[in-house]
């Protein structure tokens, strides 16, 4: 769609048309995220002086609705990936099923030398 357009000719109607169009939902909105690195990356090279079309629209949620992947996960692939995972997955896991934190934040966790373990979360605090 883009690849006859000139900076000025890509505009926030012509990203959002795109978007519509694009079948694959999720992967539309990350081809806009990669599109807004590459756009900013543009500007600072000096190939343009336009600003990326969808600068601040962030809040007005323009970009395809996504839903969030759920697994649940049974005890016998926690025990499968538990046993054969190395010892720094093993206590994230058992952290993480202590605590119910998110592996992503087990894995940021310092061991305290002296003192009680403080835990707090990097998504909501």
């Amino acid at each position: 769609m883009f690849k006859d357009s000139t900076w000025d000719q890509a505009d926030l109607p012509a990203i959002k048309s795109y978007l519509k169009a694009h079948t694959a939902k999720t992967q539309g909105n990350r081809e806009m995220s990669l599109l807004s690195i590459i756009w900013n990356w543009a500007r600072g090279e000096g190939l343009t002086r336009q600003p990326w079309p969808a600068a601040g629209m962030e809040r007005s949620k323009w970009k395809n609705k996504e839903t969030p992947r759920r697994m649940v996960v049974f005890d016998e692939l926690f025990e499968a990936v538990y046993n054969e995972g190395d010892q720094l997955l093993r206590d994230c896991m058992d952290l993480s099923t202590a605590t119910g934190m998110r592996l992503t934040d087990c894995i940021n966790v310092l061991m305290p030398q002296k003192e009680s373990l403080r835990l707090e979360a990097s998504k909501t605090g």
